[in-house]
């Protein structure tokens, strides 16, 4: 009987740190920002983009097992890494774009893919008619983004906020896979 009470325990410890080591995205995020010094550089209290992070990573369901939350910390890893090998390419508003769109692009995935809510008539479809999910994606990191208790944008200077929200826009509906072809001919 303790055999079986310690293989429970086992999986409930491994279902609770969702195979992250016991880091989940807050705090993966946290540190990839903080080491930028983005959070500082705009003036952001820690606290606020701390709760921001919270936020994010609920958008990711526990439900799904490709796009959760640990899909979205290592996309926002690996962009840190490939960002890193190009050092004096982007501005720290280009950066903070660039993080906020991987950690954010499958922001809500419901594991239905845009050929399937197309062909049924979603309601999403209907809103979205073009790269459905990641205008989904798109429109759950914005309504954060600008939310009066969590979000980070009223920190951006006001000429800073339309290329903020601008690049972020063109990061997120690029992960499109029906649109990959057409960027790489660009």
């Amino acid at each position: 009987k303790q055999t079986t009470k310690n293989n429970d325990e086992q999986k409930n410890k491994k279902k609770k740190t969702n195979n992250s080591g016991g880091f989940g995205l807050k705090q993966i995020a946290f540190g990839i920002f903080d080491s930028e010094g983005l959070i500082d550089a705009f003036g952001i209290p820690h606290e606020r983009f701390k709760a921001l992070l919270a936020r994010v990573e609920l958008l990711y369901s526990v439900e799904n097992p490709y796009h959760c939350a640990l899909h979205a910390a290592d996309v926002l890893a690996a962009t840190h890494c490939l960002r890193k090998g190009l050092p004096d390419v982007f501005d720290k508003l280009e950066i903070l774009a660039i993080y906020l769109a991987a950690l954010g692009h499958d922001a809500g995935h419901f594991r239905l893919n845009n050929a399937f809510l197309k062909n049924s008539k979603h309601t999403l479809f209907k809103k979205y008619p073009e790269s459905v999910l990641e205008n989904f994606h798109l429109g759950l990191m914005f309504e954060l983004l600008d939310d009066n208790d969590v979000g980070i944008t009223k920190f951006l200077e006001p000429d800073d906020l339309g290329r903020f929200k601008s690049l972020v826009t063109y990061l997120i509906l690029a992960t499109d896979m029906s649109k990959h072809m057409g960027l790489f001919k660009q």
